[in-house]
């Protein structure tokens, strides 16, 4: 009775890779090809309508129409879930600059209140920690002004400022509260 023969399985995975790159070989040559015969205007093999149907106007670029979402404003005070930082200034949909004062109160630990402002586009804008006024087992205010290290892409772009205090056990972001706000 004779052994039956299988594949190695390396061989296997060499022979897809294989196969995988004379296919994109292939694709890249015909995509070169194309392009050529697009930009080409004397090439004897390119259609090329008859005269009098050679007087169209070519389509205009389409804008992007992709509206931004706006920010519905809204003139009460952020909260985090527990309660424990309260952001009254800005509200919601406020239109925030370097300066801007930025207003609350907190209970948080070591009467620390950090902050991040970020760009809807992912980018960091600013960070910075505040300083809680009184005394740390209540809730007391706190005030800063927001300080922008990067300036937005765009002015008027979307942002979000997030306040947060840390955890006493792990240093972990806890009593988060967001503030979407645009960025001049």
């Amino acid at each position: 009775m004779g052994r039956k023969k299988y594949m190695n399985p390396r061989t296997i995975g060499l022979a897809v890779v294989a196969i995988g790159l004379v296919g994109f070989a292939a694709y890249t040559k015909l995509a070169r090809q194309a392009e050529t015969n697009k930009t080409s205007s004397t090439s004897t093999t390119a259609f090329r309508p008859k005269a009098d149907t050679d007087k169209t106007t070519p389509p205009s670029p389409v804008p992007n129409t992709t509206p931004t979402p706006a920010i519905t404003p809204n003139p009460s005070p952020q909260t985090s879930n527990s309660g424990q930082i309260i952001v009254s200034q800005p509200t919601e949909g406020s239109t925030v600059t370097d300066g801007t004062t930025i207003k609350g109160k907190a209970l948080a630990f070591e009467g620390k209140v950090n902050w991040f402002i970020k760009a809807k586009d992912g980018g960091q804008l600013g960070s910075g920690t505040a300083q809680v006024s009184g005394n740390a087992s209540v809730l007391s205010d706190f005030e800063f002004p927001l300080s922008l290290t990067m300036a937005p892409t765009k002015p008027g772009s979307q942002a979000t400022l997030e306040l947060y205090s840390t955890s006493p056990t792990d240093g972990s972001a806890i009593n988060i509260v967001d503030v979407d706000v645009l960025v001049q």
